[in-house]
């Protein structure tokens, strides 16, 4: 059998905690400053894939709650 190395987040929190900047960083890597100060809050939730060190990664930003 072939298994793949998957992993599973969810990014949960209060309101303006930090959770859709941290996967903006994730998601660009480098340049990524203009756009955080831009940011929106998130409207029910943001999903991003990713490969990375071999692994198969399940990313999803949950709307903050206050």
């Amino acid at each position: 059998m072939n298994y793949e190395k998957y992993l599973k987040f969810i990014l949960a929190g209060l309101d303006a905690a930090g959770k859709s900047s941290m996967l903006v960083v994730l998601k660009k890597m480098y340049e990524f400053e203009d756009e955080i100060k831009n940011l929106k809050p998130t409207v029910k939730i943001d999903h991003y894939r990713r490969s990375f060190l071999g692994y198969n990664l399940d990313i999803n930003d949950m709307g903050g709650q206050s």
